[in-house]
This record gives C-alpha cells, sequence and structure tokens, in this order.
C-alpha cells in the first residue's frame, strides 16, 4: 500500500498493484483524491469507464463538489 499526498496540487494518491496481468480483479486497484479549487471545478455526479481493447481496466470517477475520487480496478 502506498500512499502519497502533494499538497501543491491536492491530491492524494492510494495504490495497491499485484498483478498487472489480471483484468478487474480487485486486489489490483488504484484510488485517487483530488481536491479542486471551488472556482476551478464544482461538480457533483458520477463517471464509470468500462475496459476496453486499449485499456484493461475499469475505472469510476465521483465527483463530489469540489473532490473528485477516482477509482481504477
Amino acid at each position: 500500500m502506498l500512499a502519497k499526498v502533494k499538497e501543491d496540487n491536492f491530491y492524494v494518491y492510494l495504490h495497491k498493484k499485484k498483478d498487472k496481468d489480471k483484468v478487474s480483479n480487485m486486489e489490483d486497484w488504484e484510488l485517487t483524491i483530488e481536491f479542486y479549487w471551488p472556482h476551478d471545478r464544482f461538480a457533483l455526479g458520477w463517471d464509470y469507464i468500462a475496459p476496453d481493447r486499449t485499456f484493461q481496466y475499469s475505472t469510476i470517477k465521483l465527483y463530489l463538489l469540489f473532490i473528485t475520487f477516482t477509482l481504477d480496478y
């Protein structure tokens, strides 16, 4: 498990990788929590991106006003 905080860009990065060859394995995930200034981004909603031929992982984004959670698995 790796956790990084970079204060000048306002994001937290959590990462757990075991096997890069497996597709859609919940043991292999990456979570990014990004903070934005309200005048840059102020969104409420969600987004799902399914795996395809180019990218072999799924992405779920959750927009909670000025915070964005991104889960890649």
